[in-house]
This record gives structure tokens, C-alpha cells and sequence, in this order.
């Protein structure tokens, strides 16, 4: 388990813990917060933060892997009723990004007349990448909060992150 500190909605700092739990050739994301322990906005309240929180791990912890084997969860704890609420939400490519840091990618054209007539009609140009070189680390990645859905047994799998509910804590002091 790791705290990271991230911008909330005003930009003041909130904070999280997550850890990575490896499934097979899946490397598992789970971050989660805890009201009053890990205290800030719910990242389920912010993309800018959420996507922070994202890159950031991507980039220190799992940099070089394919972003197409990693998956990435964020739960909600409630530590009085200990009902734990959680999204998988799934990993997008910023391609603007991709294609400015130089990572491989080919611009699909169709001679100078359709690159005329792109300009006119305001179409956008087609892009061809291998998603073996579509990695965590090369470039942004972001998620949408409308296609999240729902953890299956969130409550399994940040015990298996690291996550330790103070309850238990105080139980094993007793």
C-alpha cells in the first residue's frame, strides 16, 4: 500500500493509497479511499484527479508494460458500515500525446488531393499504431467516469492490494 497525493476539484490537495495486485498477465490498479483517513475529493468526483492518479502510477510503477494488460480500479470505503464501493474504469490513450512525444505510429493518407480536402471538410487524420508500443509511460492516458462500471468483489481484491480496514486493526490490538 502507497498514499498519493493528487489535485481535488479546487486544486487543493486530496489524498488516496492503492496498491497493483498481479492476475495472471494483468497488472490490477486499485486505488482507494477511506472518509476521514484519506481525505479530499472522491476521485469518482474528479477526471483531472483521477487521471493524475492514473499516470502517475503508470509512470513510477509500471512504466514499459502494454497499457492493454493493465486494469484500473478506484473504491470508495464506507469505514463506519464497511461497504466498499468500486469502478473498473477502463485505460483510453491520449493520441495527441502519443504521436507529439515521437512514439511509433503511422498517419494513414490518401495522396495530396485527400490531404486538400481534409482541410476543407475539417476531417481528421487517420492514425495506425501497434498496441505493443502502446505502453504505460509513453505518453497520457485518461479515463471517462461514464464507462465505469462495477468491481466484481471489491472487498477480495483490495485485501489483496494492501488495503487493512482500521476496524480490523483495532480488533487485532484487542
Amino acid at each position: 500500500m502507497k498514499t498519493i497525493i493528487f489535485p481535488g476539484n479546487h486544486r487543493q490537495p486530496a489524498e488516496a493509497a492503492y496498491g497493483i495486485v498481479l492476475e495472471d498477465e494483468l497488472a490490477h490498479i486499485v486505488v482507494w479511499q477511506v472518509p476521514g483517513k484519506h481525505r479530499g475529493t472522491s476521485l469518482w468526483n474528479t477526471d483531472e484527479g483521477r487521471d493524475n492518479v492514473l499516470n502517475r502510477i503508470l509512470e513510477t510503477e509500471l512504466a514499459g508494460i502494454r497499457t492493454e494488460f493493465v486494469r484500473f480500479s478506484v473504491a470508495i470505503i464506507e469505514e463506519d458500515g464497511g461497504r466498499v464501493h468500486a469502478m473498473d474504469f477502463p485505460i483510453h490513450l491520449d493520441i495527441d500525446d502519443y504521436t507529439a512525444r515521437g512514439n511509433p505510429h503511422q498517419v494513414l493518407d490518401g495522396g495530396r488531393l485527400s490531404d486538400a480536402f481534409k482541410w476543407i471538410v475539417n476531417r481528421e487524420k487517420k492514425i495506425s499504431l501497434r498496441s505493443y508500443d502502446v505502453v504505460a509511460g509513453c505518453a497520457r492516458h485518461f479515463t471517462i467516469f461514464d464507462e465505469g462500471e462495477a468491481t466484481t468483489n471489491p472487498a477480495a481484491l483490495l485485501a489483496r492490494a494492501g488495503y487493512v480496514s482500521t476496524r480490523r486493526e483495532a480488533a487485532a490490538l484487542v
